[in-house]
């Protein structure tokens, strides 16, 4: 259902975030850099013995709430970039940690035998099909999840769109049943909402429950709780496991990943598959990064020419590799030339876009380049997993 959610809006975008669960009173925060110039955006904080961790913001800003006090071990991990595990003593209720990546290339295998000369890539993809139809028949595990949603600008959408086009995306969402949803969304410049869960799993049996908003910003209707709650429903591992499944029952007749190499990590070697896609004028390039002991996807990664999609996952034991976070960047839209566009066409809007509104100065904003339209929703959440 989240999938239709996002697909029918087709202007917004998802961009996790995660948050952790507060057990304690412990806080571990800093910043992270890549190479000591640039913020680490979106990298990975994972604490393994408590089984959940954080995400970096845009500036490399992490925080780590709910930690007991004593020693453990923190993960850090960012694409393209070497993982670091540090030992961290938490003394006090907050306590600071920046770290600093260098960069980790891909190196290419001299030699990689596969049975029968098959492709190395198809050889990679069979073995984690493999192990995710076995995994999905035994799975059993809660999880305690919580999301934050954020929209933004996309109030200014309806006045850009002409009405047919608008009148068509709503009637899509009402037929999804998510009509009053797309209203609370593009009624209000900024929209921000917390949603707390209980996701249990049990062979392919998967449910949720619990399920409650604790923070909205504005309050939403009754009807819109319940579409955002319904929204929320989100299988963890099928979600990046189940398309190599499908792919597997068909033969990977379209596959088109290719091996580009090797890396180590962790003591583990990892392989990195890759492809690009061409697609309604947009270029796609996929990477996944596959642990060959247990044939479990570490990291799947998505870039295009809008947006930049990247899945963690860590292994719970006995091969069980589950998603921890989900991060997807939309890159700021171009409206400028649409707008002006739609100046020379429409004199009713040209006018609308010179009044003294507040919504007009925003657009004026956009026109003028003096800020980014960035009209989507984000949405975060923290896992903490009880695996059986």
């Amino acid at each position: 259902m989240t999938r239709k959610l996002f697909t029918l809006l087709g202007v917004i975008c998802i961009c996790l975030v995660a948050n952790s669960v507060t057990i304690s009173a412990a806080t571990l925060h800093g910043q992270l850099m890549l190479n000591d110039t640039l913020p680490a955006q979106y990298a990975t904080v994972f604490v393994r013995s408590l089984g959940f961790g954080a995400i970096s913001d845009a500036s490399g800003n992490y925080t780590l709430e709910g930690l007991p006090m004593g020693n453990f071990q923190v993960e850090y991990s960012h694409i393209g970039y070497k993982p670091q595990l540090i030992d961290v003593n938490i003394a006090e209720e907050s306590a600071t940690l920046d770290v600093a990546f260098t960069e980790q290339p891909v190196i290419l295998s001299d030699v990689y035998i596969t049975p029968n000369g098959e492709d190395p890539a198809i050889y990679i993809l069979k073995n984690i099909a493999r192990v995710a139809e076995s995994n999905s028949k035994s799975l059993e595990y809660s999880a305690d999840v919580r999301q934050s949603f954020y929209a933004q600008d996309l109030d200014i959408i309806p006045a850009l769109l002409p009405k047919a086009m608008l009148w068509i995306v709503r009637m899509a969402m009402k037929t999804a049943g998510f009509a009053a949803t797309f209203d609370y969304c593009t009624e209000n410049e900024t929209v921000s909402l917390e949603v707390a869960s209980t996701h249990h799993r049990k062979g392919k049996k998967s449910k949720y429950s619990d399920q409650r908003i604790l923070k909205s910003n504005p309050a939403p209707s009754d009807k819109v709780r319940k579409q955002l709650l319904e929204a929320a429903d989100y299988d963890l591992f099928d979600d990046i496991y189940e398309p190599f499944i499908k792919d597997a029952k068909k033969g990977f007749a379209n596959t088109q990943y290719v091996l580009k190499g090797v890396i180590e990590e962790n003591g583990k070697t990892v392989d990195v598959l890759e492809r690009s896609t061409d697609a309604m004028s947009f270029t796609f390039t996929e990477r996944l990064y596959v642990v060959e002991d247990d044939w479990g996807i570490l990291r799947h990664e998505l870039k295009s020419n809008s947006n930049f999609m990247r899945i963690e996952c860590r292994d719970m034991g006995n091969g069980v590799y589950l998603p921890i976070s989900k991060v997807n960047e939309p890159k700021p839209m171009d409206f400028k030339t649409m707008i002006e566009q739609i100046k020379k066409e429409d004199a009713d809007a040209a006018d609308d876009f010179d009044k003294d509104s507040k919504m007009a100065k925003r657009i004026n904003a956009i026109i003028n380049g003096s800020r980014e339209f960035r009209p989507f929703m984000m949405t975060g959440f923290n896992i903490r997993y009880s695996v059986e």
